[in-house]
């Protein structure tokens, strides 16, 4: 049993909570309807700016497996969420000549806001009820938790984890897409990447680090930070890339391939800290 050879995940469009948090920030509360707040995340839709952004992310994927899995089996996942199904069919993608076929896995589905899911943020800070939790949000963004929600930490332990235990088991060698959501890709990379403590803290104030709607990253066991035509796949995921789509230029954005380093830290190591 072994890690997949090729592994996307694919972050979804944008959506109509995307929209309405983004205007929120402006003070502009319009789309907070008694309709919107009372209807559960999950069933939130793609506008059509994310039905575009998932059209030409699924051109440039199909193209990139079409070069990687020549010689591997596919397997493709989706959150059960409304706007990751939607993502996934926008995507087109297609082996053999024939669509894909899903398995809905509930593990990817997007990180448990609690009582805030469809609040504006300002309500959240404002709120005195909330006051000591929305402090906690700011002094340690990796272990909080919203009220009656999960911290990236609980994501990344428990249900990213349970995932990569899924590929581990049924998956190895294969060419994986997992079509999901931000902050279980955020989580993802915390396991994948052995991400330190100190350094999420880092990426929190990092605009280099944000997942922008359908964000592919894209992990391989091949070192194609190699400069070698022949490149010999390792036992764990070597290297890491971003892509995502600019749909207002029509073109991906191709971030460069970073190897990935493990390293464990000494007694020295620990105590420099």
């Amino acid at each position: 049993m072994t890690m997949p050879r090729n592994l996307f995940f694919v972050r979804h469009g944008e959506s109509e909570g995307n929209v309405a948090n983004q205007k929120a920030k402006t003070g502009d509360l319009s789309s907070f309807t008694d309709e919107f707040v009372t209807t559960p995340g999950r069933k939130w839709k793609l506008t059509e700016k994310g039905e575009a952004q998932a059209r030409l992310a699924g051109e440039w994927l199909q193209k990139e497996l079409n070069r990687v899995a020549v010689s591997s089996d596919r397997r493709n996942f989706v959150s059960p969420y409304v706007r990751t199904r939607q993502t996934a069919g926008y995507l087109g993608l297609q082996y053999r000549g024939k669509s894909v076929e899903w398995f809905v896995n509930r593990t990817l589905r997007e990180r448990d806001w609690g009582d805030i899911d469809s609040i504006p943020k300002k309500l959240f800070l404002d709120d005195p009820a909330y006051k000591w939790n929305s402090q906690k949000e700011k002094q340690d963004p990796l272990y909080w938790r919203p009220p009656g929600g999960e911290s990236i930490q609980d994501v990344a332990e428990n249900r990213v984890r349970n995932f990569l235990d899924t590929l581990h088991r049924e998956c190895g060698d294969h060419t994986v897409v997992a079509v999901t959501h931000g902050e279980f890709m955020r989580a993802a990379r915390i396991i994948l990447e052995r991400v330190s403590d100190e350094l999420y803290d880092e990426w929190e104030n990092s605009n280099e680090e944000k997942i922008h709607n359908c964000m592919i990253l894209q992990y391989s066991k091949e070192n194609e930070t190699s400069r070698s035509q022949i490149k010999i796949p390792g036992t764990h995921l070597q290297c890491v890339r971003k892509v995502y789509p600019v749909v207002e230029e029509n073109r991906m954005e191709i971030g460069p391939w970073i190897k990935l380093n493990f390293t464990k830290p000494t007694n020295e190591d620990l105590l420099s800290i």
